[in-house]
């Protein structure tokens, strides 16, 4: 459940403007509206951490790693090259400041266009 989500807010990142989620009515009629939650804010919780990582000054040695690792492929770049990183960086700060609202279902839209809202809805 939680890569699903995952997936989802890095589609909504690159080609979606959004600035809020809704759990769809049909997600809570399956009861699959609370998993769904705790994996959105799982999600969240993880870009919080990433972030957190980004941040250090140094870098500790599994922030290290992971971006050595995962970042930067080819032999010889440095890890603490923070220009590396400020694509990452910039994309977990927009998913934290374009993505995190939930609008609840029973709730009317206020001050949030509907086309700004992406619904999560059941497919099974």
């Amino acid at each position: 459940m939680f890569c699903r989500v995952l997936i989802l807010l890095l589609f909504f990142v690159f080609f979606l403007n959004t600035s809020a989620y809704q759990i769809d009515k049909s997600c809570h009629s399956k009861g699959v509206g609370g998993d769904i939650r705790y994996a959105m804010t799982s999600a969240f919780s993880m870009v919080d951490s990433a972030l957190s990582h980004l941040n250090q000054d140094p870098y500790d040695q599994d922030a290290f790693d992971l971006i050595k690792r995962l970042f930067l492929p080819k032999e010889g770049q440095d890890p603490n090259d923070r220009t590396k990183m400020t694509k990452v960086k910039r994309i977990f700060e927009n998913i934290n400041a374009n993505y995190r609202h939930e609008i609840q279902s029973h709730v009317p839209l206020t001050g949030v266009p509907r086309t700004d809202v992406v619904s999560l809805m059941n497919f099974y």
